[in-house]
């Protein structure tokens, strides 16, 4: 039976494999925990305690390569945390970075060489391995947000920084002579910018956004962005966008109760509503595909878990589950390794879904009070049934 870690957890990050996750639990102290290969908290030890932030650690990134942690804090400071096997247990280098508001974000790129930074006082920075000096150390990047960055993404490939702010507009970073550069500010929305999605090879990036509209930019060599297309067709806010590689096809759900596929037309050399996914009363939170991507799960406000089977050119409405949460479904996250589902709700509760039988999905675990409000987010380890909420 599991058990209950913390009251609050308000960042997570696992290891390259899985076996360890590191937790931000409310405090100034960061937990690292070993999972000995379960799902199942209740076999999780406490291994380590990273404590150095005088405040609120907010922010947390295990590089899956160099194994350094990385973390923030409300106390506007940053740690890299390297493992020592002499004294078993992570230690602390400190980040010379000069913000003074809170650390909102920050990511490791692919490799683990280089790190960006989202702060409140409308600044990105970039972290990097000062070789002279033997420290850590960030620049700031120059061009500012008019408002908090509230998201920051690599891109695939690592070369590339999207931040994405509540003024609006995303700023497009790229690595030039050692520094970032601000290559361009796709500008357009009238709201804040929810969901950023990068399309698997980089060349495409999608926005959405509260005024309702999704837009489709397009880059080439030079690092050049162009807006291909504004898509229009959702009547109310954009939650979020989610590419899916297999049909090079781009999907947004949102507060119009709808789901939405988007594909390229040639013959209208443009991009263009191909379907309608209808099978929700009231808000569709969150989606996911299956490993293959030839299926998507839908969760919403009308507490429905919805099954379809994605083409082209047409969708199957292929089965659903009623009434799975007492509340709401925020967020769904779909197994790459199991096949299992996993949904959160405003009912406090984690339940896992058996999606084997696609027409006759049922539910087959749950968390019942592992938190004390809403679950607004879930996600499955990359390769492993670990999921964090």
């Amino acid at each position: 039976m599991s058990r209950k870690i913390f009251n609050t957890i308000n960042a997570i990050s696992f290891n390259h494999n899985g076996s360890m996750v590191a937790l931000c639990a409310g405090t100034e102290e960061i937990f690292v925990y070993a999972t000995n290969g379960s799902k199942d908290t209740a076999k999780w030890d406490k291994k380590y305690k990273l404590k150095e932030h005088t405040q609120k650690a907010t922010v947390i990134d295990w590089n899956p390569v160099t194994n350094l942690i990385l973390s923030g804090s409300y106390d506007r400071s940053i740690f890299v945390w390297k493992f020592s096997e002499e004294h078993d247990k992570f230690l602390p280098v400190f980040v010379n970075m000069d913000e003074k508001l809170s650390i909102l974000d920050l990511k490791w790129n692919k490799q683990g060489t280089k790190f960006v930074v989202g702060t409140s006082s409308k600044k990105l920075y970039l972290g990097y391995y000062d070789e002279k000096h033997s420290w850590w150390s960030t620049a700031e990047i120059k061009k500012q947000h008019k408002s908090s960055v509230i998201s920051v993404e690599f891109s695939p490939n690592g070369r590339v920084i999207a931040s994405a702010s509540f003024d609006g507009t995303t700023s497009l970073w790229v690595n030039s002579g050692g520094e970032f550069e601000c290559v361009s500010t796709l500008e357009g929305h009238e709201n804040e910018v929810k969901s950023v999605a990068w399309s698997q090879d980089g060349k495409h990036l999608a926005t959405c956004s509260r005024d309702k509209n999704i837009w489709i930019w397009e880059t080439n060599d030079s690092f050049e962005y162009e807006c291909l297309s504004v898509l229009s067709g959702h009547t109310q806010d954009v939650k979020m966008v989610k590419w899916n590689s297999r049909l090079n096809m781009l999907f947004s759900c949102s507060y119009d109760d709808t789901v939405k596929a988007w594909g390229y037309d040639e013959a209208l050399d443009d991009w263009v509503c191909s379907y309608t996914l209808e099978g929700h009363g009231s808000t569709v939170w969150g989606l996911d595909f299956d490993a293959d991507e030839q299926h998507l799960v839908s969760v919403g406000d009308d507490r429905r878990l919805v099954l379809w089977e994605v083409g082209p050119t047409n969708c199957h409405h292929k089965g659903a589950l009623e009434g799975l949460h007492s509340r709401c479904i925020y967020s769904c996250s779909w197994s790459k390794t199991s096949g299992l589902i996993a949904t959160g709700g405003g009912d406090n509760c984690v339940r896992l879904v058996d999606a084997s039988d696609i027409a006759s999905p049922k539910a087959c675990g749950e968390q019942v009070g592992s938190h004390s409000n809403d679950v607004n987010c879930v996600a499955f380890h990359p390769s492993s049934d670990i999921v964090a909420s």
